[in-house]
Parts: structure tokens; C-alpha cells; sequence
């Protein structure tokens, strides 16, 4: 056995010299094959002395013997660990890979001639297969979340879809999610002091619809350290920077809370590849208003689906919705153009510009027609398209006929009762 494993290493290394010495500094070492022929025809023609014994050759090119090296060799265990030790740009491949490797791959990559597209795609490949194949265990222990946890938090993240972890957390989570707390150490990760103790409540709950990205703006910040209850006050975003900075406080924040949740994550994403509406939107101010209702209205859409154990919004999905929204506000949103009687009657309710308006003004209600009909994208009150200075309430436009008036109450025409 001694005897064959010096052999076999012999061997390896004799092959590793052939791979990687140029053919000029090679000792030749003539095939048995030729100079068997050879002397079988120097024996034949003795008496023809006058013949040169060696051909002339080509000028620049001279005869080496060549050494065919086996394409395919299934390497041993030993062959292996050799080989890593002689290449070490290989030794991150797995075993099973480099035992079906020639040595001449083996080299290209090491000296960087080959990148190894093919290897470390097929490594790849071999590394999900195991992960199929040998399922990690785990074992029972402790975890107090500040400062002992599990194993499990270790291990690799998700392989297949996200939305398919979502499904399997709802299956284990109950409907309002796990009890709040707003302990987090988010100092490293830059979000201190942006997210109060509010939205870390909201964000415990993914089937909560009161969660909005305005209360994270500076301004509701500041209300909320100074009380808890003061979200209720949420004013727009003064720049898109500042929006973009509470879109990433908000993921940071939801991943500190839940890692398998990725449904803000693909908000947060969309946003980036759109550049958060730059090309679609170019009023500024209304850009800010804009993003932020569409942001709020995929959280609360996520939160229902949460409800009925539904996927959340996927890329495409806010795709469509981002589309569909443009194309709707999208006519309404040129300042230099004023609104239609077909576009004032869409807004604002059924009734001309003599018409009696519930609020001083202009010679139409500012009532704000898509509140009432349950599609406006505003929480509260917001400016009108047209004029920023002019405010759209959100109040019920149901006409009274006994009092000869609308309701102007605070729900809309809806829920009018």
C-alpha cells in the first residue's frame, strides 16, 4: 500500500511539472515507440551511411516529444488535498468538483489564465443541491435577543422566494404580529433618534394600517419625542432627500423587527430604480406629496394583504400600481394648465360653479370628491393641484335636502348615515 501511494503521488506531481514548466526547459525524453522504429530502420539501411539519421526540420520548429496528459481523471481523496496544497486557487472548489478537474484547468485558473466562469458556476450549482440534500438540524436552545441567541441566526438566508417567507411567517405569527418593544441598539446602523416610539409600536403589527412614512419626517419627529400622541399631526416631506431618508430609517427599522420580512424592502427598491418618480413627476412639491401617498397606500395594502394571508406587493405589482396612478394624476399635475369642468366635477362633486360652496373661496367647493368616494391617496386634508395654497378638506359632500346644504362632516359621503 506504501508502495502504491508513492507511486500515485509520483505520479500527481509528475503531471503537476508537465503542467506548469515551459516546454523549452522540459528535459526530452524520447518515446519508446519512435526509438524502437527508429532503430528497426537504422538496422535496415546500415550500408546507407551516407543518409543523415535526423530529417531536417523547419527553421523554428523543433521535434519535442509531446506528453498527452488524461483529459478525465476521477482523483482520489489524497489527489485532492495534494492538489489544493499545489493550487491555491482552487482550494475554495469543492472536493467533488476538483476530483473531476485535469490538471491543466487546474493550472489555468491558478495562474489566473482561466477566470473559471464554468467552475464556480457548477460549484454553485453542486452547493444548492447539497443544501437540498443534507438539510442543516436544529438543535434546541436558548435565545434572549439582546445577548444570547440561537445558533439559527446564523445560518444562510432564505434560498427561494420572499413572499413564500412571508406566507410561512403568517402561518406562525399570529395576525397582530408580537408584542412591541423599542429597545433596539440601531446606533451602528445610523437610524437613532429616526424612528420613535410609535412607529416601532405600528411596525410590531404587520396587519397595522396606521403606519405612515410621515411619521417619520422631521416634524413628527420632533412632536413625538416631545409626546407619543402627537402623530396625528403628520405634514409632507419638505425635499425628496428627506423622504429618502425615511424610507431607509423604515426598512432598517422593519428588518431589525422582522429579518423575513421583505415586503417594505421591495418598496424601498422600487423607489430607488424609479428614482422616487423624478422622470414622471416634475412638480417638485407635489412629487414629495405624491411618492409619500403612494408609499402609504403599499403598506397598508401589504398590511391587508397580512390579513388575508395573501403574498405582499411584489416589484411588479408596484409597477402596475405606480403606473396606474400616474396615468390617473398624471393630466392633473401641469401647473400652467387649469382644471377643466370635466376635471372640477371629477374632483370636487356634482354641483357648478353656482352652487353655493360650504367654504369661502373659489366658485367651486373645496371638497375633495376622491375622499368621498373612498380613492384619494391623502390621509388628511391636502393642497389642491392647481394652487398649493388652496386646500382640499376631507368632509362629506352629501347634500341635505331638508337643510339645503352639504353634510361637511367628518366622514365621507360613503359612510354617510
Amino acid at each position: 500500500m506504501d508502495l502504491q501511494k508513492s507511486l500515485r503521488h509520483f505520479y500527481v506531481n509528475f503531471l503537476f511539472y508537465l503542467a506548469t514548466t515551459p516546454k523549452k526547459r522540459r528535459r526530452i525524453i524520447p518515446d519508446p515507440s519512435t526509438s524502437s522504429s527508429s532503430s528497426s530502420s537504422s538496422s535496415s539501411s546500415e550500408s546507407e551511411e551516407e543518409e543523415p539519421a535526423v530529417k531536417k526540420q523547419k527553421p523554428g520548429k523543433s521535434k519535442l516529444t509531446s506528453y498527452k496528459i488524461p483529459k478525465k481523471v476521477i482523483w482520489s481523496q489524497d489527489d485532492v488535498e495534494n492538489f489544493k496544497t499545489n493550487f491555491p486557487a482552487i482550494r475554495n472548489l469543492s472536493d467533488s468538483i476538483i476530483a473531476n478537474l485535469t490538471v491543466k484547468e487546474m493550472t489555468d485558473i491558478n495562474f489566473k489564465k482561466d477566470k473559471g466562469s464554468r467552475i464556480f458556476s457548477q460549484t454553485l450549482s453542486v452547493n444548492y443541491d447539497n443544501l437540498k440534500k443534507f438539510p442543516v438540524k436544529v438543535m434546541e436552545g436558548d435565545d434572549n435577543f439582546s445577548g444570547k441567541v440561537h445558533d439559527a441566526s446564523f445560518l444562510r438566508g432564505y434560498v427561494s422566494s420572499s413572499q413564500d417567507l412571508w406566507l410561512q411567517a403568517r402561518e406562525k405569527i399570529d395576525m397582530n404580529g408580537l408584542d412591541a418593544i423599542s429597545n433596539y441598539n440601531t446606533g451602528s446602523i445610523g437610524i437613532a433618534g429616526k424612528v420613535s416610539s410609535k412607529v416601532w409600536a405600528e411596525i410590531h403589527n404587520p396587519s397595522g394600517k396606521d403606519l405612515s412614512i410621515r411619521m417619520l419626517n422631521s416634524s413628527a419627529l420632533k412632536s413625538a419625542w416631545k409626546s407619543h400622541e402627537k402623530h396625528a399631526d403628520q405634514k409632507d416631506f419638505e425635499s425628496i432627500q428627506e423622504l429618502r431618508i425615511a424610507v431607509s430609517a423604515l426598512e432598517a427599522a422593519i428588518h431589525k423587527v422582522f429579518p423575513w420580512n421583505f415586503s417594505f424592502k421591495a418598496i424601498a427598491i422600487f423607489l430607488c430604480n424609479i428614482d422616487y418618480g423624478q422622470s414622471d413627476l416634475n412638480t417638485k412639491t407635489f412629487r414629495t406629496s405624491f411618492v409619500a401617498d403612494f408609499i402609504d397606500e403599499a403598506i397598508c395594502t401589504n398590511a391587508q394583504h397580512w390579513d388575508e394571508q395573501k403574498p405582499f406587493l411584489s416589484s411588479q405589482n408596484l409597477q402596475t400600481r405606480w403606473s396606474a396612478a400616474i396615468a390617473e394624476k398624471i393630466p392633473l399635475l401641469q401647473k400652467t394648465q387649469k382644471p377643466t369642468d370635466t376635471q372640477k366635477k371629477q374632483f370636487f362633486g356634482n354641483f357648478g360653479s353656482k352652487g353655493k360652496a360650504p367654504f369661502a373661496g373659489n366658485n367651486f367647493p373645496r371638497i375633495c370628491k376622491n375622499f368621498n368616494i373612498g380613492r384619494c391617496m391623502h390621509k388628511e386634508s391636502h393642497p389642491a393641484f392647481w394652487d398649493e395654497n388652496v386646500s382640499l378638506n376631507h368632509v362629506c359632500n352629501e347634500y341635505l335636502p331638508d337643510k339645503k346644504k352639504l353634510c361637511t362632516g367628518n366622514h365621507p359621503a360613503s359612510e354617510h348615515k
